[in-house]
């Protein structure tokens, strides 16, 4: 058997005819009112008013049966955040959404990318989507972080290294010991103080990057 990565396996669950790119399974379509109005034109479920986008998102939804928390509605907030926040995200499943910031549930041990209009409807339609299988990037973090050192302290460092287009098209995997400072974690408001490393200057004018916090 082939070795994988967690999002290799994912992935390959969810393959429905594999080429050039994938047609992937979708478990879950996320939509909000900017990105859906112009995609369910394109179905012709739309009455081509899309500058009223709350009616325009309510009455779609209503006429496909798709569920739609509106203005009002305890579970109603951002596409990206209400998704874990009603229990809708899990791990394993694929997810996309009119939105880049849906990326961000890849930290639930989901497959979960932003997508345009056009692939919107695709996934309407079909609820497939065609999509390019990511290369594999492996992170690895060595060493005991800090006192005080959070998670998002070690992604800045990392994005230090290598750019913030450093993982563009890629699937990274993070290997790591550094789970956090001797004694557990620490989280925000926790009272222990976070130490931010200053970059030193480096030669002829220039700043290096921070160094790592652990």
């Amino acid at each position: 058997m082939t070795p994988t990565t967690l999002a290799g396996k994912v992935w390959d669950r969810h393959v429905v005819e594999r080429g050039d790119a994938d047609l992937l399974y979708v478990d879950l379509h996320l939509l909000h009112e900017l990105t859906s109005p112009q995609a369910f034109e394109g179905l012709s479920l739309l009455d081509g008013l899309s500058a009223r986008q709350l009616r325009i998102q309510r009455d779609n939804c209503r006429g496909a049966g798709i569920e739609l928390h509106p203005l009002g509605s305890p579970g109603q907030g951002i596409v990206h955040v209400i998704g874990p926040e009603l229990g809708l995200t899990q791990p394993g499943m694929t997810i996309v959404c009119g939105d880049s910031h849906t990326a961000t549930l890849g930290a639930f041990g989901a497959i979960a990318f932003g997508i345009g209009t056009s692939q919107v409807e695709h996934v309407l339609a079909t609820q497939t989507l065609w999509m390019p299988r990511p290369r594999t990037m492996a992170v690895t973090v060595r060493g005991t972080p800090r006192p005080g050192t959070t998670a998002k302290d070690l992604t800045l460092a990392i994005i230090a290294r290598i750019g913030t287009a450093g993982g563009a098209g890629a699937s990274r995997s993070v290997r790591s010991s550094a789970s956090g400072p001797p004694g557990g974690g620490t989280a925000p408001g926790t009272g222990v103080p976070r130490r931010r490393p200053v970059p030193p200057s480096g030669r002829r004018g220039r700043r290096r990057a921070a160094p790592p916090p652990w």
